[in-house]
């Protein structure tokens, strides 16, 4: 997991920082403010964790693949051992599709993600 502590003027001033310098999005950072509410504010330390869960980012993504698509459906994951599998079940479909599993055992099946999200699904 990558960390770091900052030192900005401002939160916000911060998170600017963190995301250009980790190269994440805002919202897979978690941000700690280390200064006491009581010291003077003109500057703030903050201890900045990239908090990206790939199992989640995975499932979002075919989520929204489904939304984007307008297809009506949901997306369910299950967790076995080292094995992620994911079910997609639409609207109007006669069968549920098959699931497809990620792990460091099934790396082929990792292609139907974009390589980002299918990198950190599998390490």
């Amino acid at each position: 997991m990558k960390e770091k502590i900052y030192v900005g003027h401002t939160l916000q001033e911060v998170e600017e920082l963190a995301v250009k310098e980790l190269g994440v999005a805002k919202e897979d950072l978690y941000f700690d403010v280390l200064t006491p509410e009581e010291v003077s504010r003109d500057e703030i330390q903050v201890h900045v964790m990239v908090d990206a869960n790939p199992i989640k980012k995975a499932k979002d993504y075919l989520e929204t693949f489904l939304q984007n698509a307008n297809i009506m459906g949901y997306v369910e994951r299950k967790m076995r051992d080292n094995v992620v599998e994911y079910s997609v079940s639409t609207d109007g479909a006669n069968t549920r599709s098959n699931a497809v599993p990620f792990s460091k055992d099934a790396m082929t099946s990792a292609t139907l993600l974009p390589p980002k999200i299918a990198k950190g699904a599998i390490d």
